[in-house]
C-alpha cells in the first residue's frame, strides 16, 4: 500500500516541480527586463528529494528542485548544464544524488568542477538496506575534503536512529520524515542565502550610487561650461 502512495506522491510532486518552473522562468524573464539580481537555491536529486520536494518548498519557497525518481550521480553532470543554460542554477546547490548507485570520486569531482564558484552542499545517503551506503558516503567526505566550497548535510546520521521517519522501504522518507529532511536541508543552507542575498543587494547598491554619482557629475559639469 505504501507504494501506491509513493508513487502518487512522486507523480504530484513532479506535476508540481514542472509548473514552479514554468512560472520561475516567467519570473525570470521580467527580472531580467528590469534588472534584477535575486540569490536563490537549487537542489538536484533522486526520489528522495522528489519525495519530500513539497515539504523543502514550504521551507525554501524559492528553491529550484530539479528531482526524478532513480537517478544516478552519472546524471547529474548534464543536468547542471542544462539547468545552467537556462539560468536555473542558483549561487548555492544541493546535491541529493547516490541513493540509486555508487559512484567513483572522479565522477563526483566532475560534478563539483562544475559547479565552480558556486557553494555546493551534497547530502549523505542511507537505506536500512542500501548496499552501496557507506561507499558513497565515504565518496561524499572525500570529495568535502578535497574542496573547501562544499559542505556536507549529513541525512544518513539524522535518520540514523529514526525508522519511524522512513516508509517500509527505509529509503524514502515518509510524511513525518520529510519535515525532517526538508527542514535539515534548508537549516543548513540558510546562512548562505542570506550572505549572497545581502552580497547581491550590496552589490546593487553600490551600482545605483555609482550610476548617481557619474549622473551628478555630468549635470555639474554641463552647468559650469554653460555659466
Amino acid at each position: 500500500a505504501y507504494q501506491e502512495q509513493l508513487q502518487k506522491k512522486f507523480e504530484e510532486n513532479q506535476r508540481a516541480l514542472a509548473q514552479a518552473e514554468k512560472e520561475r522562468q516567467e519570473q525570470l524573464a521580467k527580472a531580467q527586463a528590469e534588472q534584477e539580481e535575486k540569490s536563490f537555491v537549487t537542489a538536484i536529486g533522486d526520489s528522495v528529494l522528489l519525495g519530500a520536494a513539497h515539504a523543502l518548498r514550504e521551507e525554501m519557497p524559492d528553491c529550484v528542485i530539479n528531482a526524478k525518481e532513480s537517478r544516478q550521480v552519472t546524471e547529474g553532470l548534464e543536468i547542471i548544464r542544462e539547468m545552467e543554460q537556462n539560468k536555473s542554477l542558483g549561487d548555492t546547490v544541493v546535491i541529493a544524488l547516490g541513493t540509486n548507485g555508487p559512484f567513483t570520486l572522479a565522477e563526483g569531482q566532475e560534478i563539483i568542477n562544475a559547479l565552480s564558484g558556486r557553494e555546493i552542499y551534497w547530502v549523505t545517503v542511507y537505506g536500512d538496506y542500501l548496499q552501496w551506503q557507506d561507499e558513497v558516503n565515504q565518496n561524499i567526505y572525500t570529495l568535502q575534503e578535497r574542496n573547501p566550497q562544499m559542505q556536507i548535510i549529513d541525512w544518513a546520521s539524522e535518520v540514523a536512529y529514526h525508522g519511524e521517519w522512513l516508509y517500509e522501504d527505509g529509503i524514502h522518507p515518509n510524511p513525518q520524515g520529510e519535515v525532517y529532511y526538508a527542514s535539515l536541508i534548508a537549516d543548513s543552507v540558510k546562512d548562505d542565502v542570506e550572505e549572497n542575498t545581502e552580497e547581491a543587494v550590496e552589490g546593487n547598491t553600490e551600482g545605483n550610487m555609482e550610476e548617481n554619482t557619474a549622473e551628478s557629475v555630468e549635470e555639474n559639469t554641463e552647468e559650469v561650461i554653460q555659466q
